[in-house]
């Protein structure tokens, strides 16, 4: 799985901590910004393809815009949010074989210039 905003997946000023036996991602954007994610799910699919998409984000506050899929990717535009709130978004991907998997990343809400 590779989630972007428009840059690559881990970028050098996301931060990574890890849980269980899982790496979190934490993007940050700032409330001004609207920018698109993207979960590229083709090494998980092989065959198979993507049949239905739902984006969740929790707490409430950030907003979602647009969404759409491939028949590999799921897209996501958010806009909003508090500053210094992270919330997590998360993409379940239903498959045309009946398989359900859910991606999920945090998002953290900056100011403008933050790092």
């Amino acid at each position: 799985m590779r989630v972007e905003a428009s840059e690559p997946l881990i970028a050098p000023e996301d931060i990574r901590t890890i849980k269980g036996n899982e790496i979190v991602i934490t993007k940050k954007k700032t409330a001004a910004e609207v920018l698109d994610y993207v979960v590229d799910d083709s090494l998980f699919l092989g065959s198979d393809t993507i049949a239905s998409v739902t984006w969740l984000v929790s707490p409430a506050g950030v907003t979602i815009g647009s969404t759409s899929n491939t028949s590999s990717t799921a897209t996501i535009w958010l806009s909003g949010g508090t500053v210094g709130v992270t919330y997590v978004v998360t993409c379940r991907i239903t498959t045309a074989g009946g398989r359900t998997k859910d991606y999920s990343f945090n998002l953290r809400i900056v100011n403008d210039g933050q790092n």
